[in-house]
């Protein structure tokens, strides 16, 4: 997740990283600041509940 401050900043990072790391499957989504903190704390509550 991320602030959205570009479209080109975001495929670049996205690209760089995937270079990087060919084993890991990466898809960086853009999330406006105020929906951050419950994203997050959603997402890991979910990870929680699976394990």
């Amino acid at each position: 997740m991320y602030d959205g401050l570009t479209e080109d900043f975001r495929a670049s990072l996205q690209d760089a990283f995937v270079k990087a790391n060919p084993d890991i499957d990466l898809d960086i989504v853009p999330i406006p600041w105020e929906n951050m903190h419950d994203k997050i704390t959603t997402a890991l509550g979910r990870r929680a509940v699976k394990q």
